[in-house]
C-alpha cells in the first residue's frame, strides 16, 4: 500500500464473534476484599474481536464482511439475531459445538477478568475454501487469531492482498502466533505481556513488515514504520469510561481507516485513539455514533494526553 493512491472499500474479517456476559464491580480489585465484591451492573452483549472490528470498520465507511462460526444453540440464535442488526455482511457457518461465550468481570479501573464459558470453536469439518469468494471480493484481509482461522491463512497469502493482524496480548515467544505473524503486512500488538516491545517491533520491520503498532491502554500507542521512523500518540483526554471491552478493536479500525486514506502514521494513531475513546463510552464493542466526521471533530476540538510509557 506504500506510495499508492488506493482506498480499499471491501474488508473481510475472519473469526471472532461471541455472546458475552458483562459484569461491572463496584469495588477496586483489592485481594483483601475478594469476598465482598459489590455489583454495579451486568448485561449481555455480543462480543468477539472479529465482531468488534467489523462493526467499527462499517461505521467508518468500509463494506465489511464477517465470517463467524456459531453453534446450533440458544446462544447462537441470540447472537445471530444481534449480528443481523449490524450493517455488515455475514458469512455464518453453523457447528454442532457450543457458541463461543465469555464472562467479562469489569473492574472499576477499566481492567477485566475474562472467563471463557465456551471457548472458540474449531470444527474439524471446516473447509477454508468456503472463503474463496469472499477473499476474491476483498481489498483488505483481517484474520482473527483463532485456531479455525489458521487453515485460511495460505489462501490469504496467495491473494497478495494486504493482511492486517491483531496479536492482542502476544508475549513475544508463543509459537501459536507465528503463522499469523508470518502472513501479516501490518501488525498490532498490546504491550501487556510484551516488556521488550520495542525490540519486537524493530525485529518485525527488519523482517519486512510494513508497519507495527503497539498499544498501551490508557497510556497511548507507539508505531514503527518501514522507513524506521517511530511515532507516538497519547489517548484522548477527559474520556468518560463506561466499558473498555472492544477498545483495542476500535483503535485498530480507526487506524486502518486513516491508513487507507494514505495519512501519516502519527495521524492514523490519532484516528485509532479517537475510535477507542468513543468505544469506551458505550456498552457495546463500538459507539453507535462513531463516524469519520466524529473522529475529525474530536481531533480538532479535544486534547490528547502525552504518550507516557518509558522506552526500553
Amino acid at each position: 500500500m506504500n506510495g499508492v493512491n488506493y482506498t480499499p472499500k471491501q474488508v473481510l474479517v475472519v473469526g471472532g464473534a461471541s455472546l458475552n456476559t458483562i459484569i461491572h464491580l463496584k469495588n477496586p480489585s483489592n485481594p483483601e476484599h475478594l469476598c465482598d465484591l459489590g455489583l454495579r451492573d451486568w448485561y449481555f452483549e455480543p462480543g468477539g474481536t472479529g465482531l468488534g472490528k467489523a462493526a467499527n470498520l462499517s461505521l467508518l465507511g468500509f463494506n465489511t464482511t464477517l465470517h463467524a462460526i456459531l453453534g446450533k444453540d440458544e446462544a447462537g440464535e441470540k447472537l445471530h439475531k444481534e449480528l443481523l442488526e449490524l450493517d455488515i455482511k455475514l458469512v455464518i457457518e453453523h457447528s454442532l459445538n457450543k457458541t463461543e461465550q465469555h464472562t467479562n468481570v469489569m473492574l472499576p479501573d477499566g481492567n477485566r477478568i475474562s472467563v471463557f464459558i465456551s471457548p472458540p470453536d474449531h470444527p474439524e469439518d471446516f473447509k477454508p475454501q468456503s472463503l474463496d469468494t469472499a477473499i476474491a471480493k476483498s481489498d483488505i484481509l483481517v484474520p482473527s487469531i483463532l485456531p479455525y482461522v489458521k487453515p485460511v491463512l495460505p489462501l490469504m497469502k496467495a491473494s497478495s492482498l494486504p493482511i492486517w493482524v491483531d496479536l492482542h496480548d502476544y508475549d513475544g515467544c508463543d509459537v501459536y502466533y507465528q503463522d499469523f505473524i508470518d502472513c501479516a503486512h501490518v501488525l498490532l500488538v498490546s504491550s501487556e505481556k510484551l516488556p521488550q516491545f520495542k525490540h519486537f517491533m524493530q525485529s518485525m520491520i527488519d523482517k519486512g513488515k510494513e508497519l507495527v503498532i503497539c498499544t498501551f491502554g490508557d497510556r497511548g500507542s507507539l508505531a514503527l514504520d518501514s522507513r524506521g521512523d517511530w511515532h507516538e500518540c497519547g489517548v484522548v483526554a477527559n474520556t468518560p469510561l463506561i466499558d473498555t471491552n472492544g477498545a483495542g478493536d476500535a483503535y485498530f479500525s480507526g487506524f486502518l481507516y486513516a491508513y487507507s486514506q494514505n495519512l501519516e502514521p502519527r495521524i492514523c494513531m490519532r484516528y485509532g485513539s479517537c475510535a477507542a475513546s468513543a468505544c469506551v463510552q458505550s456498552r457495546k464493542l463500538f459507539h453507535p455514533d462513531l463516524s469519520v466526521s466524529h473522529i475529525k471533530s474530536t481531533i480538532e476540538n479535544e486534547t490528547f494526553h502525552p504518550f507516557r510509557p518509558s522506552i526500553p
